[in-house]
């Protein structure tokens, strides 16, 4: 009976929404059927990925707003701007002979897509239709998308006339990094336990080597009175969504993550004999699985270790040196692409992925990706002795809530399965539910994306941020304008 009345819980819930002047309330009551065609409008997971069901028409971007990014890359990189004797590089590059397209790969900066594309014009034998670029499996799409290392005189201008780099505002950029390879199990085994390790070790000895540094001198730079929510400490109380009132909590100076990752250790490990946690410890020293690494901690120990994921894109990508005519950044990303698209006969592609199906896309390939990777992959020798399905699901629940993928009240219901593919196939159900929930009210959503995004960045302190700051202030410089940049134009006086 109880096993029907969660089923029938599941099938059944109602949505009222009220937005309050002050702020953001949301309320459920009272019950309401959501039928199957009308949730599968929200993702489909009969085949793990979305139905195209209409075209969604982009506009290409114009030919002199890619101009005027090309000269902003130009004067940056001219003689006297020292641009070319920071320790930078091109590192891997994926090629299209027939259109003379080359692509400078930058990981977190929609680098999945144009891997897909590149991956499916290659295959010389390839015979199926369009629209199926979007199911090549992600770890599939990774394995073969590395790229050959960049060669000037193999990858030059005269070869390749079109040359195209995407950069992504650095504070998305980075936060997108801790969740989808550090609070997601994707580095666990390669960076997490060392960085745990690091941390702990930082705030026993309470000193720390010298940060890598973009090799520039920016100690001049101030902190700006234009942005009071994080000038005023940081880690002052700031409204963020949570399961009961979506603006009624409020973030400490303590680091709200490791209270997270506490309340998941007290509900996962003793129930099901995943290790050695006791109710009422902290994650902190628990570095085995390097599970537990909170976003201000992957800052702090990213500052210490290079890897393309959290370097900056000129240190992965050096302008200077690719000479790119196609600068795309992530917020103009499909008409920037459809241009580029166009030369590689492909022009059409993007007008077939609406915003909401994109997502839908994203949402199906990350859990088809780690449930696979944890429970069948190379590592999971590793990771299944890391994690449960229903911990992963969990985790892979609140990341989307966290993205604004779903509507910031739905919960996760924690089933009873034993099985791993039964959790999985009951995770995207509740998924469906809730993402569409969160699309009869998008503004919902966009907002709780915002607030947990400010409530990630509140954790960090003053130093942290002015490190960040230092450490993409080269990116800044080239590729972005300042109306452009969603926090650090508010951080610091340039």
């Amino acid at each position: 009976m109880k096993v029907l009345q969660k089923l029938v819980k599941r099938a059944t819930v109602a949505l009222a929404v009220v937005l309050a002047s002050a702020g953001l309330i949301i309320f459920f009551s009272g019950t309401k059927s959501i039928s199957t065609h009308e949730q599968h409008l929200a993702l489909d997971a009969s085949s793990n990925r979305s139905r195209v069901t209409k075209l969604y028409f982009v506009q290409g971007t114009s030919s002199s707003e890619f101009l005027r990014r090309r000269h902003k890359v130009r004067d940056a990189c001219l003689p006297g701007n020292h641009l070319q004797d920071l320790p930078s590089d091109v590192q891997h590059v994926l090629t299209h002979g027939d259109s003379g397209v080359i692509y400078c790969i930058v990981p977190k900066a929609g680098c999945t897509f144009w891997k897909r594309v590149f991956s499916f014009l290659n295959d010389k034998n390839i015979t199926r239709p369009l629209d199926t670029i979007f199911s090549i499996p992600r770890l599939l799409v990774h394995q073969q998308g590395q790229g050959e290392p960049f060669q000037h005189y193999i990858h030059n201008p005269h070869k390749y006339l079109t040359r195209v780099m995407v950069s992504r505002d650095p504070l998305a950029r980075i936060l997108s990094s801790y969740l989808d390879k550090f609070y997601l199990p994707d580095f666990w085994e390669s960076y997490g336990t060392t960085f745990m390790e690091q941390v702990t070790g930082f705030a026993r000895m309470n000193s720390m080597r010298e940060p890598v540094r973009t090799g520039m001198d920016f100690s001049h730079a101030k902190l700006s009175n234009s942005c009071s929510w994080i000038r005023n400490k940081l880690n002052s109380s700031v409204s963020v969504p949570n399961a009961k009132q979506i603006n009624d909590n409020t973030v400490t100076a303590d680091d709200f993550m490791r209270k997270h990752f506490d309340d998941m250790a007290n509900r996962f490990w003793p129930k099901h004999g995943t290790g050695s946690f006791q109710t009422g410890s902290s994650t902190y020293q628990d570095t085995r699985c390097g599970k537990y690494l909170t976003f201000s901690e992957f800052v702090l120990a990213s500052m210490y270790e290079e890897e393309p994921h959290w370097q900056p894109t000129y240190q992965v990508c050096n302008p200077c040196q690719f000479e790119p005519t196609h600068v795309s950044y992530m917020e103009t990303f499909n008409a920037d692409a459809k241009v580029v698209l166009g030369s590689m006969g492909l022009k059409d592609l993007v007008d077939q992925l609406d915003p909401v199906s994109q997502v839908n896309e994203e949402i199906s390939m990350l859990v088809e990706y780690h449930f696979n990777n944890v429970f069948n992959g190379p590592g999971s020798h590793f990771y299944s002795t890391c994690l449960t399905p229903q911990e992963l699901s969990y985790r892979l629940w609140s990341t989307f809530l966290w993205q604004g993928y779903i509507h910031p009240l739905a919960v996760y219901d924690v089933p009873d399965f034993h099985d791993v593919s039964s959790v999985k196939e009951d995770l995207l159900a509740q998924i469906r539910q809730a993402r569409y929930l969160g699309l009869k009210d998008e503004h919902v959503m966009e907002k709780a994306k915002r607030l947990f995004s400010r409530k990630f960045f509140t954790t960090l302190t003053a130093e942290a941020l002015k490190e960040l700051f230092i450490k993409f202030r080269v990116d800044l410089k080239l590729f972005h304008r300042d109306k452009d940049i969603d926090g650090f134009n508010c951080l610091f006086s340039i």
